[in-house]
């Protein structure tokens, strides 16, 4: 039993089965994600936005923070962050054809956000040293 499934199941609450996403799940009730479509959406909005500005940098990122909340929210996720994580898991189990896949879902995030720069890990944490230990056996 779990309030977030380890984040992927957005802001749910009471007893959550830890069961893999299908491809199209949506957590929004009536709503089917398309990936494929998402991804073509995100193209489609880079590229017109790279055509209208010389300094596209800072409103392509701004613009795409927005967009990718809006359609995070729009498919019943709280934001990208988990939004992303569900879709990778949907990706895996329709790509992954015979392959044995198993999902871990850490709850928790230990990296920085910005200083000194996105994703540092200034010392190893037990966390680190289990994933590894966990990887090593199911490789074994």
């Amino acid at each position: 039993m779990g309030i977030e499934k380890s984040y992927v199941a957005g802001e749910q609450a009471g007893l959550l089965l830890e069961k893999p996403f299908q491809i199209g799940e949506a957590l929004r009730q009536g709503y089917t994600l398309d990936v494929e479509a998402e991804v073509q959406l995100v193209d489609r909005i880079k590229s017109k936005l790279r055509i209208k500005s010389s300094i596209h940098n800072k409103l392509e990122k701004t613009t795409m923070k927005k967009l990718g909340l809006k359609r995070a929210m729009h498919f019943g996720w709280p934001n990208t962050y988990v939004l992303t994580k569900a879709m990778g898991e949907m990706l895996l189990r329709q790509l992954g054809g015979d392959l044995p896949v198993v999902i871990v879902r850490p709850s928790i995030i230990t990296s920085t956000f910005q200083d000194p720069m996105p994703g540092w890990i200034e010392e190893t944490r037990w966390i680190y040293s289990s994933v590894l230990y966990t990887t090593a056996l199911l490789l074994h």
